[in-house]
Formats: structure tokens, sequence, C-alpha cells
């Protein structure tokens, strides 16, 4: 069974609902949806029940999360949610192993190959970061005067800048990080996580430097850009688990623009084939669960 778990408080319940809607629509088998909602309405929380009651093979569980353990500290950027630093806490609160979606996801394909993954003894198995790798890639280039500059930021997090992966999307044993008190106790640290620039993403890249499988960028592609991601890993000479997805099956809107907001002109080129998929699957979502598609 896949286990798939999911963070929200009030303001993203509705992409979020649209995020756990659109696995369920292409999973073939039983799924098991762990909702951790931080102030979420019992109205609310009901609807979210309904929706996934409409699949047969699919249950709930249902997690309130203390904003005791998000600490008393924010990240550092608007955009980014307090809610965000919940998944630091999934191993408290969870067994066994759980795929982790951010709520600014839309799945388009079958998630079930990831559930049967050799993690090959990590803890976590999470997509290299488009920024990242861009950065990487245009470091090496001859013709920047500013190469080598571009990663520092994410050498000093992560070592290796071209392994620093993207927190939106992760494959996690929890099981196995609970038997390491020490990396629990280090990941778990909302303190330190709120000090970085990325905040939580920063805190995870640092605190599992050298310990996380790389996953092809199928599993969490930025905003549709699977062939250039792909090349990215093929010019840094990187490998990465492709779980038998030959097509992207988790589509990623990360960043301050999201495809449920308005998009600048100027940003359209970068983002506006990714927006309009997640709004074409916005429109299949409002039939079948208006009253969500309504918190959008």
């Amino acid at each position: 069974m896949l286990k798939l778990a999911v963070v929200t408080d009030g303001g993203a319940l509705g992409p979020t609902a649209l995020a756990v809607w659109s696995a369920l629509t292409h999973a073939p088998g039983p799924v098991e949806v762990v909702f951790l909602g931080i102030g979420i309405a019992p109205d609310a929380l009901a609807r979210i029940g309904r929706m996934v009651t409409r699949f047969p093979a699919a249950c709930l569980t249902h997690i309130d999360l203390s904003e005791d353990l998000l600490g008393d500290r924010l990240p550092p950027g608007s955009h980014i949610s307090k809610a965000t630093f919940g998944r630091l806490q999934l191993h408290r609160l969870v067994a066994g192993r759980v795929l982790y979606m951010d709520g600014d996801v839309l799945v388009t394909g079958d998630l079930s190959p990831l559930a049967e993954l050799d993690l090959r003894g990590a803890p976590v198995a999470a997509a290299p970061d488009f920024a990242a790798q861009q950065s990487c890639v245009r470091a090496t280039s001859r013709f920047r005067r500013d190469r080598g500059m571009r990663t520092d930021r994410y050498a000093e997090v992560a070592g290796d800048p071209r392994r620093y992966f993207n927190a939106g999307v992760m494959l996690m044993d929890l099981d196995a990080i609970r038997a390491r008190p020490d990396l629990a106790a280090a990941i778990e640290d909302v303190g330190a996580a709120a000090g970085y620039r990325l905040a939580d993403q920063d805190h995870l890249n640092h605190t599992l430097a050298g310990e996380t499988l790389l996953l092809d960028p199928a599993w969490n592609c930025s905003w549709g850009r699977l062939r250039r991601q792909r090349r990215f890993l093929d010019q840094l000479g990187l490998t990465a688990e492709r779980a038998g997805a030959a097509e992207a099956r988790i589509l990623h809107f990360h960043g301050p623009w999201k495809p449920w907001r308005p998009i600048p002109w100027r940003r359209l080129p970068r983002y506006g084939r990714g927006a309009w998929i997640w709004r074409k699957a916005l429109a299949a979502f409002r039939k079948q669960e208006p009253e969500l598609a309504a918190l959008i």
C-alpha cells in the first residue's frame, strides 16, 4: 500500500486537496492518505474525508498537528507557510515508509512504483532541485565570469551542490529515521531550519547530506520541465532512480508564483504551460469536488 502524507493549514487547504485528489485519481491500488492538518475547521476536514471515501481503495488518517511542534519561529520567505515545518515531525507521528508531497503539486500518473523502490539503506529519496541544478550547469560555463559563485550557497548547505534536493516530494523511511535518535533530533530542530534562507529545505539538505537517494525528476518535475531537468542530470554526470517513470508523474509548482494565482506576462514563457495543465486539472476537480475547489 502507498502511504501518502501531506501537511497543510487552512490557507493551503484547497490546493492540497486537489493534490491528494489527483494522486487518488491515478492510483491503481490501495492508498492511505495521512493528512496532517494545522488548525483545520471540522467542516473542512469532513469535506476531505468525503473526498477520500469516494475512492474505494483509499483511506484517510487525520492527525491534528500541534502548533507546539512547529516552534515559534517563522520561515524567512513570505511565500513559505509555517506548515512547512510539519514535515520535520513526520517521523514522530507516522510509521513506515511514506511519500510526502507539498500542497502545490499535481499528480499526473501512478505513484505506486515508489512504494516498492529500494532505498538502498537511505532514509530519504528525493529529486534534485531545479534551481540548484541550473546554477551548477551555469557555473561550469566558460562564457560566464561568475562561474562557481552561483553554487556557493548550495555547497554551504549540502556539500555537493549537484546533489541539493527539492524537499517538496520525498520518499521517507520514517522507521529508519526514528531508529537513529541523533538524526531524528537533528531533523526535527525547527529553530535550526528557520535560520536558513529556504527554511526546512536547506535544513534537510544539510542534515541528510550524503544520505539521500536521488530520484529522477519525473517524480518532482519543476513546472513540467522534465526534459530540461534530465539534461541537467546528464551535464552534471549524475544518475537518478527512474522507478519506471518515462514521463512526469508529479508536477511541482514551487516558488513564489502559483498556478492558482495570476502569473505576470513576463513569467508566462517559463510557467505558462505548467499553469495551464494545473488549471485544466482544477476544472475537473471543480466538477467532482465543488466545495473543496471553492477554497482555491
